[in-house]
């Protein structure tokens, strides 16, 4: 760590008041404000307790997202022509509307993860493919496609449950 040169920095955390001098040549003490006491602190911690439950209140409906998933992409892209200066903000958009729309759905302890990827149609081939670590039980994914003549959409949103 570099020493303080002149500079009227603390070397230390630790370090406790000291007088600081102003340009004016007077004198400053810099006060610590007091250690709160147990009674204090306890009151402003929140305690959660730990709640062992391994399954999901409802049932995850796929079908429901993919129905938002759906009406998203048809909201933003019916009229829209492939940019690619402007595509990857149209992604983020996209993927935002569709997690909060999601989210309002209501399920608890679920973690939503949207990917939206625009690309021009230019008789080519794509591939799109993800890995992760779930519980084939509890979580799952949707995936919806919007084409038109000049470009091509895919938006996932992959359902995650933490327990």
């Amino acid at each position: 760590m570099e020493e303080s040169q002149g500079r009227g920095r603390r070397r230390s955390l630790f370090e406790i008041a000291r007088p600081l001098k102003q340009k004016t040549g007077t004198v400053q003490v810099v006060s610590i404000p007091p250690v709160p006491s147990e009674e204090q602190l306890s009151k402003h911690k929140v305690k959660y307790e730990n709640t062992y439950q391994l399954e999901p209140d409802s049932k995850l409906h796929i079908s429901k997202i993919a129905s938002i998933l759906r009406q998203v992409l048809s909201q933003h892209l019916e009229k829209a022509c492939y940019n690619p200066l402007t595509s990857s903000l149209l992604c983020k958009v996209i993927a935002n509307d569709v997690e909060q729309e999601v989210k309002k759905l209501g399920y608890k302890r679920y973690k939503f993860v949207c990917m939206v990827t625009i690309g021009q149609k230019q008789n080519a081939d794509i591939t799109i493919a993800s890995r992760c670590l779930w519980d084939p039980q509890r979580d799952n994914f949707v995936t919806e496609v919007f084409e038109n003549l000049d470009f091509y959409a895919v938006s996932t949103v992959f359902a995650i449950y933490y327990e």
